[in-house]
């Protein structure tokens, strides 16, 4: 089967040419939007294919990220290679799959991850308008002068951009698909009811798959569902260092494709070693 690794990238690269190195592989290839705030890394490879894409500034919080999302998508399935599947990480995961595991592991199951339930606040992240793309909206003062006051003047209004009613689930922004459900994601009708919104990333995908949401599924955790080693409890999320090289070595070849996310490129090759 081939692969497109799809990476939401900035920094300095370091540790996703760690990533490449371990998973350079004839079947598998990167497509890479770098954060235009960022020089853009020189990433090299054997085997796998390196394309970067169209760059713009990307902002927590705002529809850049889902754009991003959505091009990296679009221009891996335009590719003249026929992708089977299809991962999107960020430049900070790490692999925790040897290149072979990873290629008998991803065998035509596609894994997105859905919370239990999706709260109003949740679902008003794209149902309210949220007019700040290119806004740096993650520091306290600018979500307190910014965020804030639009939420209190979209409750006033009582906006409603989801008149049709149409579903609205929410999971990890990061997904390994099959080539059905991407080409489901990129040919959605309604793409422009995420634009304009707030953490729409967290919304977008599972919103679109929603028939994929297995109620009645054996693991709870939707990090899990999509196959990525993410812990919420410790961290925001917890972004794991050198002390932790013994947790995410015991996880290598299990059920989690990549760990998000790590402080150094180091711990990857103390894990691998």
């Amino acid at each position: 089967m081939k692969h497109a690794v799809m990476v939401i990238g900035y920094g300095t690269g370091e540790i996703l040419q760690h990533t490449i190195d371990l998973l350079d592989d004839e079947d598998i290839d990167f497509y890479i939007h770098w954060d235009k705030k960022y020089l853009i890394p020189n990433l090299t490879s054997h085997f796998s294919k390196i394309e970067f894409i169209k760059r713009r500034k990307a902002f927590w919080g705002t529809d850049t990220l889902t754009l991003i999302g959505e091009k990296l998508l679009e221009t891996a399935l335009n590719s003249s290679i026929n992708y089977d599947y299809f991962h999107l990480i960020s430049s900070s995961d790490m692999p925790l799959m040897t290149v072979n595991y990873f290629k008998k592991f991803f065998s035509g199951k596609s894994y997105v991850g859905f919370v239990e339930h999706t709260s109003e606040e949740e679902r008003r992240r794209i149902e309210w308008y949220f007019p700040i793309r290119n806004m740096n909206v993650r520091k306290r003062i600018n979500y307190s002068l910014i965020i804030k006051p639009l939420k209190v003047m979209n409750l006033f209004f009582k906006i409603n951009r989801n008149k049709m009613n149409l579903p609205i689930e929410k999971g990890p922004e990061w997904f390994s698909i099959t080539r059905g459900p991407a080409e489901k994601i990129v040919e959605y009708p309604y793409f422009n009811r995420f634009l304009h919104s707030f953490l729409s990333d967290e919304v977008y995908v599972q919103s679109i798959l929603y028939k994929m949401k297995d109620t009645d599924t054996q693991v709870p955790d939707d990090n899990e569902q999509a196959a990525r080693y993410i812990d919420w409890n410790r961290g925001t999320p917890f972004v794991f260092g050198v002390q932790n090289i013994e947790e995410l070595r015991s996880l290598v070849n299990t059920k989690y494709a990549f760990a998000r996310k790590i402080q150094d490129a180091k711990i990857i090759d103390e894990v691998y070693k």
